[in-house]
């Protein structure tokens, strides 16, 4: 679908930060750690996202790591209440 000139934008919204909407659904509690098989980086997802952390590694050598990722990526990007 494109726009067209009888659309009418009924609301605009400008932010200094790129914020899809479906990304404030998602929660800590939600992320999930993959590592592949006879893999050595573990990976951590939420939704359909990969997550990042503030260094833009997307893999980690350990568990702890992409645990640590999440919650940065949770409370900096998605929402800013404290992740426990």
């Amino acid at each position: 679908m494109s726009f067209k000139d009888e659309q009418n934008i009924e609301n605009e919204i400008w932010n200094e930060n790129l914020i899809f909407l479906e990304e404030e659904q998602y929660h800590f509690d939600e992320v999930r750690y993959i590592q592949w098989q006879d893999g050595i980086h573990w990976y951590a997802k939420v939704g359909k996202l990969d997550i990042c952390d503030k260094e833009g590694n997307y893999k980690w050598n350990t568990k702890e790591e992409a645990i640590e990722a999440a919650k940065y990526f949770c409370k900096k990007l998605i929402y800013e209440k404290t992740v426990s």
